[in-house]
C-alpha cells in the first residue's frame, strides 16, 4: 500500500514521536515488512522540490494511485475561507484545497495527531486562523471535509489523536489497514480506532511493570 504524508499546521511532534519510539526498532523496515511503501513525507523522504510536487500533482489527479494519505497538523481555513493562511511552497494552492484533492483520491485517509483531528492548540482561543480538524471542528462534526465525508475504502476520517501521538498508536493503525482489518466497528463516537481509545496510557507503557 502507497502512503504520501502531509504537513499542515503543525509542530512535527506525530513524526518525531513516530520515529523516536523506543518499542519501535526502525519503523520504516516495520512499515516494509507489512507492505506499507511511504511515497511521500516532507521530512524522511529523498525527493524534494519539483519531484515532490509532480508526485504529488500525479496523486492528485489519479495518475499515480495510493491508498493511505495522512496528515498531522491542524487545517487553516483563514483568512476568510481562503485558506491562505498556509500555502503550499511552490504551487500558489493552499493546503486546504491539497488536502481536499488527495483525500478525494485516496482509500484511507489518518488524522495523525490531535490538530489533524480536532484543530488541536492551533483552534484554541479566538482561533483567528481558522484551524479545524479534518471531520471535526473541536468535538463537533463538520471540519475541513464535513460531517458525511467518507474515504474511497468506505470509512471517515480516522482520528489517530494525542499531543504527540504514541507511536504504536499510528503503526497499529496503518498496519491494521493495510491488512484489511480495520472496519467502521474498530472506531470510537470519535472515529478513533478502539484499540487504543477505548483503554488507558498506562496500559500500553513499557515501563508499567516497574509502576
Amino acid at each position: 500500500m502507497k502512503l504520501i504524508w502531509l504537513q499542515a499546521a503543525g509542530c512535527g511532534g506525530c513524526t518525531q514521536s513516530l520515529l523516536g519510539a523506543e518499542s519501535r526498532a526502525g519503523v520504516l523496515a516495520q512499515f516494509a515488512d507489512s507492505g506499507i511503501e511511504l511515497a511521500l513525507h516532507p521530512g524522511l523522504s529523498e525527493s524534494t522540490g519539483d519531484e515532490t510536487l509532480d508526485l504529488l500533482r500525479a496523486a492528485a489527479d489519479g495518475r499515480l494511485p495510493f491508498d493511505i494519505l495522512c496528515v498531522e497538523g491542524a487545517l487553516l481555513r483563514g483568512p476568510n475561507g481562503s485558506g491562505r493562511f498556509h500555502m503550499l511552497a511552490g504551487t500558489g494552492k493552499p493546503m486546504i484545497e491539497w488536502v481536499r484533492m488527495l483525500a478525494a483520491q485516496a482509500r484511507h485517509v489518518v488524522a495523525v495527531g490531535s490538530c489533524t483531528a480536532f484543530g488541536g492548540i492551533n483552534a484554541s482561543g479566538d482561533n483567528l486562523t481558522e484551524a479545524c480538524g479534518l471531520q471535526f471542528d473541536g468535538g463537533e462534526p463538520g471540519g475541513l471535509l464535513g460531517a458525511d465525508w467518507r474515504a474511497r475504502g468506505g470509512l471517515p476520517v480516522i482520528n489517530v489523536s494525542g499531543c504527540p501521538i504514541h507511536a504504536d498508536w499510528i503503526v497499529d493503525t496503518l498496519m491494521a489497514l493495510a491488512d484489511g482489518a480495520l472496519d467502521e466497528n474498530g472506531l470510537d463516537e470519535l472515529q478513533r480506532p478502539r484499540f487504543y481509545s477505548e483503554q488507558l496510557v498506562h496500559h500500553g507503557c513499557p515501563k508499567n511493570e516497574f509502576y
